[in-house]
């Protein structure tokens, strides 16, 4: 049966706007800012664009191939938390594991994190049955 009361809707958004505005807000309060520039001359290893990219892919496989799949509260939270988890760990890769000098490439982490977490905004919440 669909939600009536809409708790869990509510719950739903809640989370993702946290989620989201503290993607947007760890650069600020976490990093120096906002990168400017471009990358400094060399690359970065290998193994960070892997991450990066690989759970950005892991992160859209869960929220248009999974969660339309699903129509019990649980199972969507449980792939909603994790796949929002997953993009948000991107934000926090351009933070911690990318170079001040590679100041484009920390963009780019920063961007996918934000429209990873964004492709979660609760619109899956139609076929949401209850308990």
């Amino acid at each position: 049966m669909p939600i009536q009361s809409k708790p869990q809707k509510i719950f739903l958004w809640m989370l993702w706007y946290g989620l989201f505005s503290s993607c947007i807000g760890y650069p600020f309060l976490l990093g120096s800012g906002w990168p400017s520039g471009s990358n400094a001359a060399g690359s970065l290893p290998i193994y960070i664009y892997v991450i990066g990219y690989g759970s950005m892919t892991f992160s859209i496989i869960i929220r248009w191939m999974m969660i339309p799949k699903f129509q019990k509260f649980e199972q969507i939270l449980v792939c909603a938390i994790l796949g929002m988890a997953v993009a948000e760990a991107i934000v926090f890769y351009g933070l911690f594991l990318v170079d001040d000098s590679f100041a484009a490439t920390r963009r780019k982490f920063y961007i996918m994190g934000i429209f990873g977490v964004g492709q979660y905004i609760p619109t899956y919440t139609k076929n949401i049955t209850s308990l």
